[in-house]
């Protein structure tokens, strides 16, 4: 494996480990198995946006750098120029640029994809030597992004970076958190300027600045390995927490945690749950009452309560001994009932929302570690074309400011994956352009194109909403 050597670990160096989780569990005890078979924010629930016409690729962040399926997962291929030899932990895409994608490395920081996943490079100016063990993307101001770290095995990082510009360059963000090895960067869709970090052991802290400042949001939890957090779509006040983990003899509830309260508060919802080393959480985004769970050695948990109850669904899936150690899982928004599982044998795919799983893995090398996985979001290159039109009109600044203030709305609605907020702002878009052509502001052949192509994407959204894509 390429990349700068970190720290010793039992006398050796990571660049010496080999790409197994198992390996290192077996290796170096609980505590560093915790920290290796972590859940990503590549797995977080991505936006639901305009029905796409063909299927979204899916990337696949393994222990032989990163691969991609156009074909639902019936075959993968590398995606890995400037990435060869490079263990990679997470994986995020551009819900307004499907083809930008970011990678978090084992000891290389950040690398950046402008292409789709054909080529790589550096994205780590003002990064330390770090792990980077998570990624998040706002989704209303792609540009803004947020890693969190280790810098090796037992050692925590430097918290939080954030980027405002891309990856170009990287600035600490940290204000109130512990010395922690941050696990997994959440945000809430609705408020991307709150956001929820999930450390190695020092529970949940929140921010509701942009990660400016962090507080504790750990009442009712354990000093826990927090491995995944989860916002529900529908309701930004409900989280759930996947406890891998915790000190002190478990004194406080594992499992699953929720809270209603904006993680004020927590309480377990574990009933039905036979192993409470939950390492990833996923949630239906057309339903968010339907939860998934994997857990360390049983498989796949699902709920239709909203976390009330749980119950087994891994037919089919390997779960042997540290087979599915890490169990990364990501759901299409655009069809939820096809799910995709993460192991130490490759991917897994379930068409039944999670009844029956069947091995993915055409073109995967053989021993190929599965640690994130992350679905392209269908693209809204219809709204920016739009807002690229309003721009060239000869309007005053005010019509035009007002125009482009409603059709930014509406794109920021489809990265939340409101599509109903969406086509109301869009419906309000075409009222004004109506009224600018009644008053002879702007001429019939443009006003008709631009409603046309507004209206073709409300019915887009439609057609989502309704299932037909």
């Amino acid at each position: 494996m390429s990349g700068k050597k970190i720290m010793d670990v039992d006398k050796l160096q990571i660049n010496e480990m080999p790409r197994s989780r198992s390996w290192l569990r077996s290796k170096v005890g609980k505590g560093l198995s915790k920290l290796v078979s972590l859940t990503l924010v590549g797995l977080a629930f991505l936006p639901t946006q305009l029905a796409r016409a063909n299927p979204g690729a899916i990337y696949a962040a393994t222990n032989n750098g990163v691969f991609k399926s156009a074909d639902e997962g019936a075959s993968w291929t590398a995606a890995n120029a400037g990435l060869a030899g490079i263990d990679v932990f997470s994986v995020a895409i551009d819900p307004l640029n499907p083809a930008t994608l970011y990678a978090g490395a084992l000891g290389s920081g950040v690398f950046k994809s402008t292409d789709g996943g054909q080529n790589w490079f550096s994205a780590s100016s003002g990064l330390d030597d770090t792990i980077i063990l998570s990624l998040a993307i706002d989704p209303a101001s792609p540009q803004t992004i947020y890693c969190g770290t280790a810098t090796s095995a037992f050692f925590p990082g430097s918290g939080v970076f954030k980027s405002t510009d891309g990856a170009q360059s990287w600035t600490v963000s940290n204000a109130g958190l512990p010395a922690a090895i941050i696990d997994v960067v959440a945000i809430d869709p609705s408020n991307p300027a709150t956001l929820y970090a999930g450390t190695n052991f020092d529970g949940v802290y929140k921010s509701t600045d942009g990660s400016q400042n962090w507080v504790a949001a750990n009442s009712g939890m354990a000093p826990a390995l927090v491995e995944d957090l989860v916002v529900d779509p529908a309701d930004s006040a409900a989280l759930y927490a996947g406890i891998g983990g915790c000190s002190f003899n478990c004194l406080f509830p594992a499992g699953v945690l929720k809270s209603t309260d904006g993680a004020t508060s927590w309480t377990a919802v574990n009933t039905g749950l036979t192993d409470l080393q939950v390492v990833s959480l996923a949630v239906d985004p057309s339903n968010s009452n339907v939860l998934y769970a994997g857990t360390s050695l049983d498989g796949v948990f699902k709920s239709v309560d909203a976390g009330a109850n749980w119950s087994l669904v891994d037919s089919g899936l390997q779960s042997t001994l540290f087979a599915i150690v890490h169990l990364p899982l990501v759901i299409d928004p655009l069809n939820p009932g096809r799910i995709y599982a993460g192991t130490v044998n490759g991917v897994f795919k379930s068409t039944d929302g999670g009844i029956n799983w069947s091995s993915a893995n055409n073109g995967f090398p053989p021993s190929t570690s599965i640690f994130a996985l992350a679905i392209e979001p269908a693209a809204v290159p219809s709204i920016a074309s739009v807002i690229a039109q309003v721009e060239s009109l000869e309007l005053n600044s005010g019509q035009k400011n007002s125009l482009v203030t409603k059709l930014r709305s509406a794109e920021e609605s489809l990265a939340r994956g409101s599509g109903f907020a969406a086509g109301n702002q869009l419906h309000a878009f075409i009222n004004q352009i109506r009224a600018l052509e009644r008053s002879g502001r702007l001429d019939r052949a443009t006003a008709s194109s631009l409603i046309n192509e507004t209206q073709a994407i409300i019915s887009a959204i439609s057609q989502r909403a309704s299932g037909r894509h």
